[in-house]
This record gives C-alpha cells, structure tokens and sequence, in this order.
C-alpha cells in the first residue's frame, strides 16, 4: 500500500502493538511517537520490536526519557529519579530489565538517547506536518519554548501548547501538529470539547492521538496523508 501512519503510547499494551504491525504492508512507512514503556506489562518487548522493525521510525517520549535517567543512576549506584519513574508508571518495565545485564540495560539508553525528539513530514498532499511526543506550539523555536518555561524537553513534556490558538501567519496554514503525550480524556476537558477517539483542534491543524491505551485499550492508527483515522484497533479484554 505505501502507507504513512502515525501512532503513539502504546504503554505496555502488546496486543495494540501486534494488530498495527500485522495490519499495516512491509512497505508502509510507521511512525511511533513514544511512550512504548511503563504501565503495561510489555513495554520492553513492543520496544524491542519498535526499534527492530525496518518500517518505524521511532521518536522519543517522555517516558523513554526517564527510563534513560534511571538507569545511568542505578548502575552508579543510586536511585534518586526512580521514584519519580516508578510514581509514572515505570516499575513494569523496572521489573523486566532485572533480567538484563548492565550492558543490555546501557543499550537502551543509548538507543533512546538516539531517538529523534522531533520530525517533520511533508505528506502526499504537500503539507508539513510536524510530529513530536508532546507537540508544540509551531511558530515557537525550542528556545523560544525552554524560556518560555515549557521545561528543557519541551517536545517530550510541554502540555502548555494546546491552550494557545493556531498562528494567524500565512505560512503555517499548510503546517499540521500531530502528537500524543496528553491523553484526549484530559485535553478535551481543558478545551470543553466533547468527542469520541482521537481530538483534532486548533481549527483541524492539531491532531492528539493518545488515547490512554493502558486504561482503554484502544490505540489509533492515523494516516498521515489523509489526515484522518485510518483505524483503531481494541486489545483483548
């Protein structure tokens, strides 16, 4: 088919994981917006097959960021981020690296720490459509966001961006956000939206993909040509 989709946090939930891979053609083109970690029982094992699969282009979540935080500091000897990591869901996948060695583990880190944080697609249809784990607020630099206090990985952590309206500039008209991050459950209370699946705003130029897979099972396959749900696909119950 040539396909390009998107999809993102997918928190542990390998059935989610197992539909999209055997859904989509060995020609398509997927890009995963992070988050395949904590939570769920399998993250390991979806990024073990994220980061094998010639068809993924894998970004960087937030949760990957503090998986590669903790681990440096365990094998140093200490464990001051882990608490932070286990209260975000983080001790599923704690548990599964106990099976690995110290090397394994740095090569996760290093791996993460090669994760592009941010991406741009220009799709079929000549539109650029920005792809980060968090999103953005387009017209801002990621100076512009740092000092703004949207935190030193804004594209990772920033959940600010979504109450500011789209810029006005002609040059963005043909600009898309799509992101996850911020579970749609939270992002259409703050926005007074009310929808099922996936929340398109900012008059159609921002699309937030994540569903909260871990608690709904349920995760979004978005083409990113068409600018629209391809399909979505629910885990076992």
């Amino acid at each position: 088919m040539n396909k390009h989709y998107c999809f993102t946090d997918l928190h542990g939930m390998y059935d989610l994981w197992y539909q999209i891979k055997n859904y989509c053609d060995d020609n398509d083109e997927l890009f995963f917006l992070g988050d395949a970690i904590d939570r769920g029982e399998d993250g390991i094992i979806i990024m073990n097959e994220l980061l094998k699969d010639k068809r993924v282009t894998y970004l960087k979540g937030n949760h990957e960021d503090m998986m590669s935080i903790c681990i440096p500091e365990f094998i140093e000897g200490h464990f001051e981020s882990y608490p932070w990591w286990v209260y975000n869901g983080g001790k599923p996948t704690w548990e599964s690296l106990q099976r690995c060695s110290n090397d394994s583990k740095m090569w996760y880190v290093r791996k993460i720490n090669a994760m592009p944080e941010s991406l741009i697609y220009t799709n079929t249809k000549g539109q650029k459509i920005f792809l980060s784990h968090a999103g953005t607020s387009i017209e801002k630099s990621k100076r512009e966001l740092q000092l703004m206090g949207c935190g030193d990985n804004p594209y990772l952590w920033d959940r600010k961006h979504f109450l500011y309206p789209w810029p006005q500039d002609k040059e963005f008209e043909n600009w898309f956000v799509v992101h996850g991050h911020t579970p749609v459950q939270i992002l259409t209370k703050e926005l007074n939206i009310k929808l099922k699946g996936i929340c398109e705003y900012n008059n159609g130029h921002k699309f937030d993909l994540d569903l909260a897979s871990s608690d709904t099972n349920i995760v979004a396959l978005f083409d990113l040509d068409e600018l629209k749900v391809e399909k979505y696909f629910i885990g076992e119950q």
